[in-house]
């Protein structure tokens, strides 16, 4: 067998797939299409004046998320909703919307759908909100900047879906950690430092909420990450490391 005939070139395109959902970064407003993410002409929605399109065709491919989405970016007076504050919130209206169920393909014959967006994600759902934000895990909350940003996304969300249901800070973790997990691992690769640490961190949390079989899989996952990428005499691994053998 010639072995050569199998091996990709660097940059070859192996899967494609259709994002969940999407949001524009804001400084790019008033430059990119919102839906076609195309550079031209474009012109804000004349309700909202939050998102921009260059056609009516791409105003309507993006009207079911955002005939939802737009009375809510209007509570905003300064028109900029945070872009993490506003993917979740396009985020809850697919799952609101049935997308939670949605197939989506990246072959002919293989699909995922939310729930499946990655492997790691089934560790947040064991994680209590509830006990995070309590004062038993207050050192955790003041020392953890994801945490903050979590929680004021949360009090951003509150504001935009004021007066209709919204998933509790319990079902939002889970959200919010596939977004946070997808990008550490699109962008920086799963073995990266930031990825082993996030190993680290959930299973933390785990070992405080008495779950020793799901916070030694998470640890064991952080171990192996950390000891590729900062080797077995790092000291931050060594310090890490007696955590793993408790």
């Amino acid at each position: 067998m010639n072995k050569g005939k199998y091996i990709l070139k660097k940059g070859t395109t192996t899967l494609t797939a259709r994002p969940f959902t999407y949001v524009l970064n804001s400084k790019f407003n008033n430059h990119l299409c919102d839906h076609c993410l195309r550079r031209g002409k474009v012109s804000k929605c004349s309700a909202c004046q939050c998102v921009y399109y260059c056609n009516h065709s791409c105003q309507r491919g993006a009207w079911p998320i955002h005939t939802t989405e737009c009375p809510k970016l209007k509570k905003f007076l300064s028109k900029t909703v945070p872009d993490l504050a506003q993917f979740m919130t396009r985020v809850i209206i697919k799952l609101n919307q049935g997308g939670g169920e949605k197939k989506g393909y990246y072959s002919e014959t293989n699909y995922r759908k939310f729930k499946d967006l990655m492997s790691l994600f089934v560790l947040f759902d064991s994680i209590d909100a509830d006990f995070i934000i309590s004062s038993n895990c207050s050192v955790i909350m003041k020392n953890t900047k994801r945490m903050f940003i979590f929680m004021c996304q949360c009090g951003i969300l509150n504001v935009l879906f004021e007066g209709e249901p919204m998933p509790s800070h319990q079902e939002l973790i889970p959200i919010c950690g596939r977004i946070c997990i997808l990008f550490l691992e699109i962008y920086y690769g799963q073995v990266h430092p930031l990825t082993g640490m996030l190993y680290f961190f959930t299973g933390t949390i785990q070992s405080h909420l008495k779950k020793p079989k799901q916070a030694l899989e998470t640890l064991k996952r952080a171990e192996s990450i950390l000891a590729i990428t900062n080797g077995e005499k790092h000291t931050l691994f060594r310090e890490l490391f007696q955590t793993f053998t408790k």
